[in-house]
């Protein structure tokens, strides 16, 4: 395979559906309650507020080990600048998957694609999501940003 061509298709794939999400959660943003809505917005305009929250943003967008969906369904909820994000986020993909491309050579003939998937599927990854998406409830409803003026 072309490593070249799989590794640019992927990014544009991968960039396409969470752009997708996040148009998804940003609808679903409008059907939340007033109150969640104002914390959701008192939290977008913290964000686009202080310069270090907003590259600290883009910085998990891009590089950030934890899962990626939940990044964007946030910034669907926020109702943040996409393409920002999405820029960010297509150069992180691209840094990783061409890593991944380069190594997935290296280790052709090892069962290293096993241990990543028991990985995936382990209790600690499951674990993980789940840990994602309390810490975005706790962002979006639980949390008392400060009021805007």
């Amino acid at each position: 395979m072309n490593s070249v061509a799989v590794v640019i298709i992927a990014v544009l794939c991968a960039t396409g559906g969470h752009y997708l999400l996040a148009l998804a959660f940003s609808r679903l943003g409008e059907r939340l309650k007033p109150q969640y809505r104002n914390n959701l917005q008192a939290a977008r305009d913290y964000l686009e507020r202080n310069r270090a929250s907003k590259i600290a943003y883009f910085a998990a967008a891009a590089f950030s080990p934890l899962p990626s969906a939940q990044i964007f369904e946030a910034a669907g909820l926020m109702g943040v600048r996409l393409l920002p994000l999405m820029g960010a986020f297509a150069f992180g993909r691209t840094v990783t998957y061409t890593l991944y491309s380069l190594g997935a050579g290296s280790v052709k003939g090892t069962n290293i694609g096993g241990v990543l998937l028991d990985g995936i599927k382990s209790p600690w990854g499951i674990a993980l999501q789940f840990v994602s998406l309390a810490a975005i409830y706790y962002i979006t409803v639980r949390k008392s940003w400060p009021q805007r003026r």
